[in-house]
């Protein structure tokens, strides 16, 4: 009916001269599904002749579709959400522009990290023309490229980064509480990620068997660092290890660093990081996936399928993916222990050269 305006007009015709219920819940499920705004709006007016001639006109409600039924939702979401490249740290910026009536727009800032959460959290309510100027901005200030994205994924992505927010702000939590109130009112949204419907279940499969290694080329995870706070104990004992007096070759040097970090990269990698890095990884997915780009999409999302309950023990690493990421903070010093010793050479005034340990 859509593409034919005088077939649908006589279907609207014959249908409001009967009081028919089938007739009105077919009009009414037909409302919710068409892509035409005038037509939608011609069957609204049919229904409304339908009620007024004593018609209980039955409401469509079906809350529980998933896989692409829920994808063909988000066209009628009235929301403009984005999301930005990630920064070393793994943080990212999300902006969703809600609108208000009768003209005015919720703008929403949210700074949201792959361990910490929501970092901040900042609404906004503005006019329709003060929105542009804004996101603009935002992005030359971040200094980050944006990208138009689902807002089920976005919505997904702040609940998902509140639940994993320990510092969070007592101001940024009341703002994360009115907004979430409202947008429940614009839902449902999904609640997982939603390029686990963009990816199908046999591309899944056949990229199961992937290799490790492949994610090391990927830009994001070659660049992603660990937050250094965390990181400090390890670096003393490593620290310890290259500085000390005792006599080592390099072979004993290189393996009391290894169980060092290995010791510590399972301290790290709790199963809780080792489910936040998991996300982070489907969400870098997702990033590839609005850049046109599906083969490395597929690459992330199949190893964060894989991730799935994986651990690190201090005697025997299990993920070499995990030992990588921990271990590539560590490279520079791992690297000179790695090296022929070189000891710089220390003289006493009469020219003597000293051990390198004996401090003159």
């Amino acid at each position: 009916m859509e593409a034919d305006p005088t077939l649908a007009e006589a279907f609207l015709s014959q249908g409001t001269a009967q009081k028919d219920e089938l007739t009105a819940l077919f009009l009414s499920l037909l409302k919710d599904r068409t892509g035409s705004g005038a037509l939608r709006r011609r069957i609204k007016g049919a229904l409304y002749q339908l009620s007024q001639r004593g018609l209980e006109v039955p409401e469509w409600a079906d809350n529980q579709k998933t896989g692409p039924a829920i994808l063909r939702q988000t066209e009628s979401l009235p929301l403009e959400c984005t999301v930005s490249d990630f920064d070393p740290l793994g943080s990212r910026m999300l902006t969703l522009v809600i609108p208000r009536v009768p003209q005015g727009r919720i703008l929403v800032f949210a700074l949201a990290n792959w361990d910490q959460g929501l970092e901040d959290l900042t609404a906004l309510e503005v006019s329709k023309k003060q929105v542009k100027p804004l996101l603009e901005e935002s992005r030359e200030t971040s200094g980050y490229a944006f990208y138009p994205a689902d807002p089920n994924q976005v919505v997904f992505l702040l609940r998902e980064a509140y639940d994993r927010s320990p510092a969070l702000k007592a101001e940024d939590k009341k703002v994360y509480s009115v907004l979430m109130n409202y947008l429940e009112t614009m839902g449902p949204f999904i609640t997982r990620p939603i390029i686990s419907d963009l990816i199908s279940r046999d591309e899944q499969e056949n990229k199961a068997g992937g290799d490790w290694e492949s994610l090391k080329s990927i830009p994001e995870l070659m660049a992603f660092q660990l937050p250094s706070d965390r990181l400090s104990s390890c670096a003393q004992k490593l620290g310890e290890i290259t500085s000390s007096p005792l006599v080592l070759n390099a072979g004993q040097q290189k393996e009391r660093l290894q169980t060092v970090l290995q010791a510590a990269a399972a301290d790290f990698f709790t199963p809780a990081r080792v489910e936040n890095l998991r996300r982070h990884l489907e969400e870098i997915a997702y990033l590839y996936w609005l850049k046109s780009e599906p083969e490395p999409a597929r690459t992330l999302f199949s190893a964060a399928v894989r991730l799935e309950g994986e651990t690190l023990d201090p005697k025997e690493r299990e993920n070499p993916f995990l030992g990588w990421l921990f271990e590539k903070e560590f490279q520079e010093i791992e690297e000179v222990a790695g090296q022929p010793a070189v000891e710089a050479e220390t003289r006493t005034e009469g020219g003597l050269i000293l051990p390198h340990w004996v401090k003159k």
